[in-house]
């Protein structure tokens, strides 16, 4: 039943009685200075009757440093399980340095209750011990700080690995299919990979794995990717020595493909010569006609001017005149034929060589600019 239930009268009378019992006179005990609590006024109690049951004489001094003993190994169990539980809730792995700072902290507060709790002469030397106790627990809590962050570091780089780099080593070594097209690009990727391990790893494990992971895995990526550059080198060599053979054979098809062009050309330069001699032949020629028909025509005006001279022979010498005239005019008939077919075959020849002279430029430009002429 709630107290408010109960008669005014009573309420009233209870109120005095805590007042009483808890006004102002009431003050704790103290004991060489330090407040009692209930254990420690209990362990008092214990001793005096135990002394007083064996006969003894209680003695206070004797019985106080028993009960600050106790006190002190009990506040020196609190401070090392408050300690204890303080590592225990820490987030493993950790850094180096944010442990070592976290372990401090909770070293001065476990040192600190100590303190607060213990009594008499015995505090120094449990404190000592407490010291002792934490410093195993400190051991333990970085050897497993230690181990959580090896098998993290250890963990998170083989997931960074085949996410990062293994598919690019898998795939073709050219960039359009995912793979890496140079090794510029393949160390780029290598140190994205190694900040990405870095901003995600923790412990002091981390560059140690780090280390050990990069001198397995770095050197069997670089044997593969030098591997397939020397692929694509001697595919390229390949390649290169199929284009000088080509081209050789093409450079071999040219060359007889000039030689023939160049004996063409020295053969035309033959002909042209010989229709030049000809030319200057066929011109002597015509030259000499020319001055046979000059005389001829010279000697049929004398023939024409000594005419009236034998017109008084004429009855005597009709018959010879006449057959000198014809004779003449037979002799001037057949020189000018002559003459016209020496001009005709001149005039021939000019062509032909107009023509051979027209050859040979297009020859020698078809030879410079490397035409083929089928």
């Amino acid at each position: 039943m709630p107290i408010a239930d109960l008669r005014l009268d009573f309420q009233q009378q209870l109120s005095d009685v805590k007042q009483i019992v808890y006004g102002d006179s009431l003050q704790p005990k103290m004991l060489q200075g330090k407040p009692l609590n209930g254990s420690m006024f209990a362990g008092l109690l214990q001793a005096y009757v135990a002394a007083i049951n064996s006969g003894g004489v209680p003695v206070i001094m004797s019985a106080w440093e028993g009960v600050t003993a106790s006190e002190s190994r009990k506040a020196m169990t609190t401070a090392a399980e408050a300690f204890r539980k303080s590592l225990s809730a820490l987030e493993l792995p950790l850094d180096d340095e944010d442990l070592v700072e976290a372990i401090k902290d909770a070293e001065e507060q476990a040192v600190a209750q100590y303190r607060a709790a213990a009594l008499g002469a015995s505090a120094s030397k449990l404190e000592v011990d407490l010291c002792k106790r934490m410093e195993d627990d400190k051991a333990a809590c970085t050897r497993n700080n230690a181990a959580q962050s090896k098998e993290m570091c250890e963990r998170l780089l083989q997931v960074l690995y085949a996410d990062q780099i293994q598919p690019k080593l898998t795939s073709a070594n050219d960039n359009d299919s995912g793979g890496f097209a140079d090794m510029q690009q393949f160390s780029r990727e290598w140190l994205a990979f190694r900040d990405a391990y870095l901003k995600k790893a923790r412990g002091g494990a981390k560059l140690e794995c780090l280390l050990t992971f990069s001198e397995a895995k770095y050197a069997e990526a670089m044997r593969i990717m030098l591997s397939r550059q020397e692929e694509g080198y001697e595919k390229k060599i390949r390649t290169l020595q199929g284009d000088v053979s080509k081209v050789k054979e093409e450079l071999g098809s040219v060359g007889g493909r000039e030689q023939i062009y160049k004996e063409q050309i020295e053969q035309m330069q033959l002909q042209s010569s010989q229709i030049m001699s000809e030319k200057v032949r066929f011109e002597a020629e015509s030259q000499a006609q020319r001055e046979r028909i000059a005389d001829l025509e010279s000697l049929l005006q004398d023939e024409t001017a000594t005419k009236q001279h034998v017109n008084t022979e004429r009855k005597k010498s009709t018959g010879l005149k006449l057959t000198g005239e014809i004779e003449i005019n037979s002799e001037l008939a057949r020189i000018k034929s002559e003459y016209e077919r020496v001009v005709q075959e001149k005039e021939r020849q000019e062509m032909e060589l107009n023509l051979l002279s027209e050859e040979c430029q297009q020859l020698r430009k078809g030879h410079t600019c490397g035409c083929t002429i089928s």
